[in-house]
């Protein structure tokens, strides 16, 4: 019995032990399952990526080591990063394990779609699912600019683009552009815009869109065609025609225009000179035209050309053989202009009169001066020491309000009789080099010189002068001035000239002074000179000691 028991277990420790063994060389299943929430459906429909950089995580579950593949499906490669790109499982291979991998997709910037196919694999088991990622939408201009002249026409540009689109144009320019036609190829159109003739002096523009019929707008894919269109060409002078003396000389001639050109002069006229261009970038401009000296008559054309038109403008030069010196003796007040010949009048330079003037022989005289702006005159040199100037024109001894100011004269004599010189009498007179002031002056009004910015030198003769009024001299360029011993006053601002060093004070007393000297650097840089023996004096004066430096000569 007890035997029987022995054999008994003997046999069931070798069939537990055969079991055992049975269950040890079973093979385990392989378990591998991928999903992407972001993407349902995509083992059989794939993932739909857009054209911009994204990402995709892709859940791995297995129980055994797996890896993965990306074959591409077209000419573009490693745009798609899987990462981990594999996973190695040594654990109990009866447990699965989840990985949480991530498809990284770079921006897509072509104009065309692509895709891969993504493959993990575990054993022998595969799952695959695919990439697709749209193309980047596309319009592109072959240029940003029309540029029309004033005729307008027909322009044509080439479009590229991969979606459809519309051509926009703004309502208020629809009446001189128009979009009239669309050739397509097979990536391109080639669209063609008609713009109407500009019959404006100025230029007209507009901001033309290509938006996607989609309705989706970025900058990209929203790219705008500036068209600009020159206004129709203008070339206007003040005069087409100018006679100049003898002597020759220079004048100004108003170009009133809104296009480019240029100034021709053809070799035969060599006399004639183009001296400068002012405001060369202004609407209205001036020429400075200049002529050399004859003594027989002649004629030149200068031509003014539209570099962007056909447009001509000819100027006609005429020089006679007739002086540009004038003297004039007028024995009856008011006739003046009798004495001047119609056809040299305007071809005088230089003019001295005598006798007695009066408001009309005052206003012919100012007509024939140069002027900056409008006028025929010529004259630059003028002398009146020997007039005297009629009551109805001021006072037989004025130099009255404005009569001289904003002409081009350079040099001028005035009446030897001259008592007072009137506010801004010789204002804004840019070319007037020097001034003698007549010896019974006794005032210089309110700016009677002042903008004279060629005005470098100023003498007093006698010792009339008492009063310089506000801004007398101001802007002027002088370096030095002498005061005479009989002025008692100087107001405001009368001395404010930027360039002043010296300041020579003839009078032991110190003038009233009212700030003569405003922003002029003199005070701080310059010199005072005073008499000898008057140093303390000009020390103590209110203005006058605040001078840095003052001598005594």
């Amino acid at each position: 019995m007890k035997i029987f028991r022995l054999l008994t277990a003997s046999l069931l420790i070798a069939v537990c032990a055969g079991l055992w063994s049975c269950s040890s060389e079973e093979e385990i299943p392989t378990l591998l399952e991928i999903d992407c929430q972001q993407a349902e459906n995509f083992l059989s429909e794939g993932i739909i990526a857009s054209p911009f950089q994204c990402y995709f995580e892709i859940t791995v579950t297995a129980n055994k080591s797996w890896t993965s593949t990306i074959n591409y499906n077209d000419s573009q490669k490693d745009w798609c990063e899987y990462h981990p790109a594999s996973t190695d499982i040594t654990n109990d291979m009866s447990m699965s394990a989840f990985t949480n991998a991530r498809l990284m997709i770079a921006q897509n910037t072509s104009g065309e779609e692509r895709s891969a196919t993504i493959t993990i694999t575990t054993g022998d088991i595969s799952k695959s699912f695919t990439i697709k990622q749209k193309q980047n939408d596309v319009i592109s201009l072959s240029t940003d600019l029309i540029k029309s002249n004033s005729n307008g026409g027909n322009y044509q540009i080439e479009v590229t683009s991969n979606i459809d689109y519309d051509v926009q144009i703004p309502t208020e320019h629809q009446d001189w552009v128009k979009f009239s036609n669309r050739t397509k190829a097979i990536s391109t159109n080639n669209i063609e815009f008609t713009i109407a003739p500009n019959l404006n002096y100025d230029k007209r523009e507009c901001d033309i869109y290509i938006i996607p019929k989609n309705g989706i707008v970025t900058e990209s894919l929203a790219p705008s065609l500036h068209i600009l269109q020159l206004p129709k060409s203008l070339i206007e002078l003040d005069k087409l025609q100018e006679t100049f003396p003898k002597e020759g000389g220079n004048a100004i001639f108003l170009l009133t225009t809104n296009t480019e050109y240029e100034v021709v002069i053809d070799k035969t006229y060599n006399w004639i000179r183009l001296d400068k261009i002012e405001n060369a970038q202004a609407k209205v401009q001036k020429l400075y035209i200049s002529v050399s000296e004859t003594e027989a008559p002649r004629t030149g054309i200068i031509l003014i050309k539209d570099k962007n038109s056909d447009l001509i403008q000819k100027l006609s030069i005429i020089q006679t053989n007739k002086s540009a010196s004038k003297s004039v003796e007028v024995k009856t007040e008011g006739t003046l202009s009798s004495l001047i010949d119609e056809s040299e009048k305007y071809q005088i330079t230089s003019l001295i009169v005598s006798g007695r003037l009066n408001s009309d022989d005052i206003s012919f005289i100012n007509g024939l001066l140069l002027k900056s702006k409008g006028g025929k005159g010529k004259i630059i040199a003028l002398d009146l020491s020997n007039t005297v100037i009629d009551k109805s024109y001021g006072t037989d001894e004025d130099i009255d309000e404005s009569m001289f100011g904003s002409t081009l004269i350079k040099n001028i004599i005035l009446p030897k009789n001259t008592r007072s010189i009137g506010t801004a009498a010789f204002r804004n007179c840019i070319q007037l080099e020097a001034i003698q002031i007549p010896s019974k002056v006794s005032y210089i009004g309110a700016s009677a010189f002042s903008y004279c910015i060629s005005l470098k030198a100023i003498t007093f003769g006698g010792n009339s002068l008492t009063h310089i009024d506000n801004w007398a001299f101001s802007d002027c360029p002088i370096k030095s001035i002498y005061i005479p011993a009989s002025v008692t006053q100087i107001d405001w601002g009368a001395l404010d000239c930027p360039q002043l060093q010296e300041v020579h004070m003839l009078s032991t007393t110190p003038p009233t002074a009212v700030d003569p000297f405003y922003h002029s650097p003199v005070v701080n840089n310059g010199t005072l000179y005073v008499p000898k023996g008057c140093a303390t004096k000009y020390w103590a004066a209110p203005i006058w000691g605040d001078f840095k430096n003052i001598v005594e000569e």
